[in-house]
């Protein structure tokens, strides 16, 4: 753990990457497994399928594009320096480069998402996280407004009909106060929601992080709708604040069945405001 303490006029922050070449080729290895299983399902739905039916890439183009990006990704990872200073613009305006400080992997998600704010999962039985976290301090009381610069793409395909399968996925968000065990501040958006999907339909969608919305996929008339990002919180003097974005999925039933579910971010951008804290007092 590297005590390398990068300082803000108003606000601090402390990186602290632990990576080594061998961790990093292990995990991506477990990751290659969980995809070796889904291309192996993917394949047997796709050979049991009519001839008529088979629109749409094929197991073995997706084999070829799983392979490729996973040999990129570790390139990529192991050829990062342990330690990037982040631009410092003048106050109160902080931008924040990879490496991030923290990172967090469940399931089939990409661990390593501190490195270079990349995360990927896979959706499996279960659920499959990939995220990152950056920690924050101010001497004075101020207000913070942390934004995150990147995109998203999602797509599911289902190369049969299946009752009784569910998948769904998006992003997250949520800040930590100190060392207590509960978040103060926690916020989910649904990019899809598939439930006994039929063979041969799909979707795909990209776009800016900054334009997910929370709550389920699409507006519904009526229905307000707030913004995952950015995350606003009125910082403490000498509180330290962890602030986490995750990419998530779960499902149920997808076991032996040929349907794919993928989830990908990448944030190479945090900028960090702060600004005095004015907010209406207590009545």
């Amino acid at each position: 753990m590297l005590p390398h303490l990068r300082t803000l006029p108003a606000v601090h922050r402390i990186a602290r990457p632990t990576l080594t070449e061998a961790e990093a080729a292990g995990d991506v290895a477990r990751l290659e497994a969980v995809e070796g299983k889904v291309l192996r399902d993917l394949h047997g739905a796709w050979t049991e399928a009519a001839p008529a039916a088979k629109a749409g890439p094929s197991p073995v183009a997706l084999s070829s594009h799983f392979e490729g990006f996973q040999q990129s990704r570790l390139t990529d990872l192991l050829r990062w320096p342990l330690m990037l200073d982040p631009i410092l613009l003048r106050d109160p305006v902080r931008m924040i480069a990879p490496p991030y400080d923290l990172g967090w992997a469940t399931g089939s998600g990409m661990p390593l998402a501190q490195l270079d704010g990349g995360m990927l999962a896979i959706g499996g039985d279960g659920s499959d996280t990939s995220g990152f976290g950056i920690t924050i301090s101010s001497p004075e009381r101020v207000f913070a407004t942390i934004e995150f610069s990147g995109s998203y793409q999602f797509s599911w395909s289902s190369f049969g009909t299946y009752p009784g399968l569910s998948s769904s996925g998006g992003l997250a968000t949520c800040v930590y106060r100190g060392a207590d065990a509960a978040p103060v501040l926690v916020r989910r958006s649904t990019l899809w929601a598939v439930r006994s999907p039929q063979q041969f339909t799909g979707e795909t969608r990209s776009g800016p992080v900054s334009e997910v919305r929370v709550g389920d996929p699409g507006p519904r008339p009526g229905a307000f709708a707030s913004d995952l990002l950015p995350v606003s919180l009125s910082m403490e003097p000498d509180v330290r604040y962890t602030v986490w974005l995750w990419i998530w999925l779960v499902g149920a039933g997808l076991e032996g069945n040929g349907f794919l579910a993928m989830l990908r971010a990448n944030v190479p951008l945090v900028t960090l405001t702060t600004s005095e804290p004015y907010v209406p007092p207590l009545h």
